[in-house]
């Protein structure tokens, strides 16, 4: 078990180098189309890859939603213009005072986009249903994906920001690739962890069978502890839709810089929806085991149904989402 555990958590470590291969360059499905009379290529088209798929949402939050995006270019431009003219006639101020807003509004954007299909809040939930944590990890994972899913955004701009060609071109294509892949560990972990932690529960039952309980033995939580969780924060590693569309606005007026300011605030308002995703999973699942703390063998018959259960939805829930990229990428 320890090589199979070191062999997965090498894997760990490797896969994310996967995951920035192909789309900076034309990807290997790319339609080539080229002048008949002279061989040369004219355009290459739009790759055959399919895109993870996306829930509609609800109209209102996504008119909610793109109001509060046109408040945001509002300011962005008054910042533009008031960097134009001369400094004697805009107060500090005023100035800081659209800064703040700028950053207020991105907060409560954050929030609304969130509250949205997607944004880890199901894979959140699930891994809180699998997993004993301390109160805090929660609030904490919730903020690291968070941030990691606005700066990926931020990191892919900065790239392509030197790159011939579409900047919204290129990081959509990037994104897809990456939402894709992220999926595709997340359903590899899932499957991995299900084997894992049956074997764990088998043979703590057939000790619980043979000898008296102690408390001190290793359980299936125990394990899952140590390993479970690595795979779930790697999965935030794609950039939010979102975040890129206000980066590239901020690019096309020359503010990247604040462009980045407001995509961090974004994500600290976007952490929130996945945070209480994951305090609903983990308060039901500690409150149901401080009731079965007594009975150590019924705890343990309990923490693995629900350990297969949130692994369940995980699993059929990545597929679902990642099929018509999977089935597209491997066709």
């Amino acid at each position: 078990m320890k090589k199979t555990s070191l062999f997965f958590l090498l894997f760990l470590i490797v896969f994310p180098y996967f995951l920035i291969a192909n789309p900076i360059y034309t990807p290997k499905n790319a339609k080539t189309i080229t002048d008949p009379s002279t061989g040369e290529v004219i355009s290459t088209g739009a790759p055959e890859v399919l895109p993870v798929r996306i829930a509609g949402g609800n109209p209102d939050l996504i008119k909610k939603q793109g109001v509060l995006r046109e408040k945001i270019a509002d300011v962005f431009v008054k910042i533009k213009n008031a960097e134009k003219v001369d400094s004697k006639s805009v107060s500090k101020s005023s100035y800081l005072h659209l800064l703040w807003l700028v950053l207020s509004l991105s907060f409560a954007y954050g929030i609304l986009h969130a509250s949205g299909p997607g944004h880890r809040k199901t894979i959140v939930f699930s891994l809180y249903l699998t997993r004993s944590s301390p109160w805090w990890e929660p609030l904490m994972v919730s903020l690291f994906l968070a941030l990691l899913h606005g700066c990926s955004a931020i990191i892919i701009m900065l790239i392509f920001k030197g790159v011939a060609g579409s900047i919204g071109y290129n990081t959509d294509n990037v994104t897809m690739y990456m939402e894709g892949f992220t999926y595709l560990l997340l359903i590899i972990t899932t499957i991995w962890l299900i084997i894992h932690e049956s074997r764990e529960y088998l043979t703590q039952q057939k000790k619980f069978a043979t000898q008296s309980e102690d408390k001190h033995k290793s359980t299936p939580t125990d394990k899952l502890q140590k390993y479970g969780l690595i795979p779930f924060l790697i999965s935030g590693i794609y950039p939010c839709p979102g975040a890129i569309l206000i980066l590239v606005l901020s690019f096309s007026l020359h503010l990247l810089r604040l462009g980045a300011f407001s995509v961090i605030a974004m994500s600290l308002g976007m952490s929130i929806p996945i945070m209480i995703a994951g305090y609903l999973a983990w308060s039901g699942r500690s409150g149901l085991f401080h009731t079965l703390k007594a009975n150590q063998t019924t705890a343990a018959k309990v923490a693995y149904s629900i350990q297969m259960f949130g692994f369940s939805i995980l699993l059929i829930f990545s597929l679902y989402i990642s099929w018509p990229f999977l089935y597209s990428l491997f066709t």
